[in-house]
């Protein structure tokens, strides 16, 4: 077997790795072998080639995804979470209003479905109760 590859690896343009001299053990010699196999033979034989280094690229961290508001209601955030009713068979919402500032929650609503009205009712709702819209 060790003569098949060494042969495969001396035609010229061919530069094989491991998994696809396995592949062409496979497939034109007929021989079901593991690529681990393969690449083990191919390892004591010093018939593998260097491996390519790709370099990594570094993580981009989005500019603004953590915001850092300096006051209460600067900045403001909904949360909608799925809740299933065991006695309904189904799933109720529950949308959240909290602040960034304190992290705590301004308002809430549970409903069986949400729709852009209520959200803009609880936002509503929640800046006539609190001071915190500006004039």
């Amino acid at each position: 077997m060790l003569d098949r590859i060494s042969w495969l690896l001396l035609q010229e343009f061919d530069d094989y790795g491991y998994e696809k001299v396995r592949g062409w053990l496979n497939n034109s010699e007929g021989l079901i072998i593991n690529g681990k196999k393969v690449y083990r033979l191919m390892q004591e034989t010093r018939l593998l080639n260097s491996r390519i280094r790709r370099e990594r690229r570094a993580k981009r961290i989005a500019k603004y995804l953590l915001q850092n508001p300096s006051q209460p209601c600067e900045c403001m955030q909904t949360v909608t979470k799925y809740i299933y009713v065991h006695g309904e068979h189904r799933n109720a919402l529950l949308i959240t209003v909290l602040d960034m500032f304190s992290r705590g929650i301004l308002g809430y609503r549970w409903e069986w479905s949400i729709n852009k009205y209520q959200v803009i009712d609880l936002m509503r709702d929640f800046c006539t109760i609190t001071a915190c819209h500006r004039r």
